[in-house]
């Protein structure tokens, strides 16, 4: 594997093995040395005359299990926003994507998108092979497994899946949309993406402007999820210390997109990061026990046996990584399994499924919630330890870090404390300890994989596999 842009690119065995290779692989998580690798090895931008002048790493995943490799998974899957400037020094900012495969055994290359042809005159259209990197590369929005994410990106095009029947007065059909601005929010390669789009009407009937939110899946629950939006939306015109939700506009079902109002506020996670926010999670809590009570629409289950199935994986995964944390973990693990049998019965209940600081958000004096893709009917002390976790973690909404929070233990202990003794007021069922720890140690460990699987090549990241499980007893 060459990693670096000289005229004799140097061959490595395997990207896989966590000696000199993966010092190598590390490469590809410096925005500077990715800048120079991407210049001198991506077709089109060597032979466009385009300049990169700069590259952060957006998102990054592992695949370091045995299996992983037997699959031919790329061992590392990472996502660049680059700043090109093409030849008339016109500057246009780009997101790449880009798959690292270990001992040069990569899988079958993925189709390319339909519209997508081999020799295209659009920079980056097509998926690129690089051998010299061992890498699969392609840059959004022409993702092969989201073949109908160019549509809802160009802003001639988007104009066909608008939610026009719920757009204001005058905003009746493509012909009303003078131009439609877009601006990409979130993008989770293979995933969804999500955006915002600014239509500009000719201003004959009310504001000059009309802002709404678009997520485009590359699934099929789009309908579901619509209609869970909705049922959500209308517990929170009904209970006022309910989560606030950006209201539904409908879904293009042609393009596997979602279509809400837009709703603007502060993001939640920096306040908790301050510290010294005890109405905000009491806010939080309160409105999440109502979350709880609010009529599931969706059909996914996750049940008990679903979590201990998901913990036998992540606790393999971690233990094939690092062995010497076996002695640690498999104890935990047994614990767990033996517990569930004593579990109290709780209602089934909607659930977020990702109840985390960072998909909430201030507005004026109320809390708004976002990202519904893990909607579940399950065990609602799952959310509850989720967001018990996440208190441990520091996550910057806008970048793949994680890292454990460096704060006084008993701080943490306070803010989970106010938290959970909100929730507890305002649920209708019983919250044991016992019953709480139990959820606390399942997400602790999902939560140690997550980590794993983004962090796990950061230096220091050993050192905090050791404090993470100290936490979870």
């Amino acid at each position: 594997m060459a990693l670096t842009p000289g005229p004799g690119p140097s061959k490595v065995g395997s990207v896989a093995d966590r000696g000199a290779d993966v010092r190598d692989l590390a490469a590809f998580l410096d925005g500077e040395q990715v800048q120079a690798i991407l210049q001198t090895h991506l077709p089109w931008v060597s032979a466009g005359g385009f300049v990169i002048r700069s590259c952060a790493v957006d998102s990054v995943r592992y695949n370091t299990r045995a299996k992983d490799r037997d699959q031919k998974r790329p061992f590392l899957c990472v996502s660049y926003r680059l700043g090109v400037v093409d030849a008339h020094g016109i500057r246009t900012p780009r997101i790449l994507y880009a798959e690292v495969h270990p001992r040069r055994e990569h899988r079958a290359p993925p189709p390319e998108p339909a519209d997508s042809p081999v020799a295209s005159p659009v920079p980056g259209r097509t998926v690129v092979h690089l051998p010299e990197l061992d890498a699969t590369a392609w840059t959004f929005p022409y993702d092969p497994r989201l073949s109908h994410l160019p549509e809802v990106m160009d802003p001639e095009r988007i104009k066909r899946y608008l939610p026009y029947d719920r757009l204001p007065a005058g905003l009746d059909g493509p012909t009303d949309a003078r131009e439609v601005r877009v601006e990409v929010l979130r993008y989770k390669p293979e995933t969804h993406c999500a955006a915002q789009y600014d239509v500009v009407r000719d201003g004959r009937v009310g504001p000059p402007v009309f802002t709404l939110f678009g997520k485009t899946y590359a699934g099929s629950r789009t309908a579901e999820i619509h209609r869970q939006i909705e049922a959500i939306w209308d517990k929170s015109l009904a209970e006022p210390g309910s989560f606030l939700i950006a209201g539904a506009l409908g879904h293009a079902r042609s393009v596997n997109t979602i279509w809400q109002e837009s709703l603007p506020g502060l993001p939640l996670l920096p306040v908790i990061g301050r510290g010294g926010c005890d109405g905000v999670l009491q806010a939080a809590a309160t409105a999440l026990a109502i979350l709880h009570g609010t009529r599931p629409v969706t059909s996914d289950t996750v049940s008990i046996g679903d979590l201990l199935a998901e913990l036998r994986g992540q606790v393999g995964a971690l233990i094939e990584a690092f062995p010497a944390a076996r002695g640690k973990l498999e104890p935990i693990a047994e614990r767990v399994h033996e517990d569930a049998s004593t579990l109290p019965l709780v209602p089934a209940s909607l659930v977020h499924g990702d109840f985390i600081a960072k998909n909430l958000l201030l507005h004026e004096s109320r809390l708004v919630i976002c990202d519904f893709d893990d909607f579940a009917v399950g065990d609602p002390l799952q959310d509850v330890a989720r967001f018990l976790v996440d208190l441990y973690f520091l996550e910057d909404r806008d970048s793949h870090l994680v890292t454990l929070r460096r704060r006084e233990p008993g701080v943490v202990r306070g803010m989970a404390r106010t938290f959970t003794d909100a929730y507890r007021s305002r649920a209708p069922w019983s919250v044991s300890e016992d019953h709480l720890n139990w959820h606390w140690r399942v997400q602790m460990i999902e939560k140690l994989r997550h980590y794993h699987m983004r962090q796990h090549l950061r230096p220091g990241f050993e050192r905090d596999l050791d404090d993470i499980v100290a936490l979870i007893d």
